[in-house]
């Protein structure tokens, strides 16, 4: 079965492409607002460029690995520039299944709270997607979704889901919300809910039974609530680096990882999102014995653009696997812009300094 992967010019951002005999598989397609680029309008260029490429492709299906601007933010140009084509650029979108556990509420909840506190650093030109944009997208765009956990099998039993682990994300979002006001989070649950009762529903429902503008307006109506509850908190006042850290890590390790489900001789791949390396360490040592991985891994995607993180929590050492390539999704990034937002703005430097 001959294997080919495209790596796309996403600068600081996320777009491949696999494609073999029995699939033709997007995965992700966002750029980071942080990326450098000298000439002015360049990220909306790209991502012409990636959208063109992918909607001449047959049948394209698109994996997410995790609900992060530089890998979704193409998805949103594509919807705010094809939206008078009422086409489906996606027979089939595999997201992570944050959705159909009793615990979804809470770690949408802190998806989203991620969001505001990551929006309130930056310039409104320069405003991160929201879940509530994402999810109108797979509404409009898509004909089916597939949420995705640890152990599934997906397109056509060409590849298996390792993570996420659904028990591991529930109980590591349990650690994190508590840092937050017992007010603001309840209400944010209570939003929360509300969008994952619409959204199960869509994704459960057959196609012929759907009607999207319904569910839009759904969509909407709950994001209408969000908005008035974020503009009634001052998060531009708070003091919380650490707690946006925390979060940030949190939405990286509900990343989709995934290898091809057989072994082959010398195709064998594995995709790691974004996902931590103390998750990433569970599912290479196979720690509930349900998903092995192979002894040979040929082509590996290094998670978070090749970058340690904070702590270093985002390295890990792949040289068992005797790998004959490494992917690696790193452009420049605007150091300026990120001093700015990140280290000197007030009161910021002193948090920082606990993780550094």
């Amino acid at each position: 079965m001959s294997l080919r992967i495209e790596v796309f010019n996403a600068g600081f951002g996320d777009c491949f492409r696999i494609e073999n005999e029995k699939s033709n598989m997007i995965v992700d397609f966002g750029i980071h607002q942080n990326t450098y680029f000298r000439k002015k309008g360049k990220r909306k260029e790209i991502h012409e460029k990636i959208a063109k490429s992918i909607k001449e492709l047959k049948k394209p299906t698109l994996l997410i690995t995790h609900y992060h601007d530089d890998h979704i933010s193409g998805l949103l140009y594509m919807m705010k520039y094809y939206s008078k084509e009422k086409l489906a650029i996606f027979e089939k979108v595999y997201i992570p299944d944050i959705w159909n556990i009793s615990s979804a509420p809470k770690i949408i909840a802190a998806l989203l709270l991620e969001e505001q506190m990551k929006n309130a650093k930056l310039s409104k030109s320069e405003k991160s997607v929201t879940l509530f944009e994402l999810m109108k997208f797979l509404c409009s765009f898509v004909e089916n979704t597939v949420p995705l956990k640890r152990g599934q099998s997906f397109e056509d039993d060409n590849y298996l889901a390792l993570w996420p682990d659904l028990e591991y994300i529930s109980a590591n979002t349990k650690l994190i919300l508590p840092r937050f006001s017992t007010k603001d989070i309840d209400k944010l649950i209570e939003i929360s809910n509300q969008l994952r009762k619409v959204m199960t529903k869509y994704f459960n429902m057959e196609n012929h039974l759907r009607d999207i503008s319904s569910v839009i307006y759904e969509i909407e109506k709950i994001e209408r609530v969000y908005w008035d509850w974020s503009n009634s908190i001052d998060f531009k006042s708070r003091d919380e680096d650490a707690e946006y850290l925390l979060l940030n890590g949190l939405a990286n390790s509900i990343s989709i990882v995934f290898q091809n489900k057989y072994y082959t001789k010398n195709q064998n791949i594995l995709f790691t999102g974004d996902v931590e390396s103390k998750f990433l360490k569970k599912v290479l040592s196979n720690y509930d014995q349900t998903c092995s991985i192979h002894e040979t891994i040929d082509f590996i995607k290094i998670p978070h653009h090749g970058t340690k993180g904070v702590n270093c929590n985002y390295y890990y050492d792949f040289g068992q696997y005797k790998p004959r390539y490494y992917i690696i999704s790193n452009g420049g990034v605007n150091y300026m812009r990120f001093l700015h937002n990140y280290i000197f703005a007030p009161n910021k430097q002193k948090h920082l300094n606990k993780h550094l």
